[in-house]
């Protein structure tokens, strides 16, 4: 509506995402009024916020063979929510390949990432 009404929003966009969709003139960093908060990080907004979830997160899962998915499920739910973290945010999963045949990780709606092993992965080094 704002927009509609030419009224300035507010705007929170540490990654850069949504800022250069937003013409100058509707722009600014004041906390009152509309505002558009897109970020990976829950904080509090008002009402009339439009919340934004940029999908930027791949999330690392290991756990025991025979582990309950509801188990991991719970404790992901947990970790992300004690992070402050969106779990709307989160783009992909990864684990070892040799999990790539556990049932467990077939529960998951998201995009599994399977690899040989993280020592090789490029970036990775103890």
């Amino acid at each position: 509506m704002a927009f509609l009404e030419n009224q300035k929003i507010g705007l929170h966009d540490p990654l850069n995402r949504v800022a250069p969709l937003i013409p100058d003139h509707f722009a600014t960093d004041g906390r009152n009024g509309p505002r558009v908060f897109c970020d990976w990080r829950i904080a509090p907004v008002s009402r009339e916020t439009l919340v934004l979830r940029p999908r930027v997160l791949a999330v690392g899962i290991g756990c025991n063979r025979h582990t309950p998915a509801e188990a991991i499920l719970e404790f992901f739910i947990a970790v992300l929510t004690d992070a402050g973290i969106s779990q709307a945010s989160v783009f992909t999963l990864a684990t070892i390949d040799i999990k790539k045949t556990n049932p467990v990780f077939s529960h998951w709606q998201n995009p599994w990432i399977f690899r040989s092993s993280f020592m090789t992965t490029p970036g990775f080094h103890r």
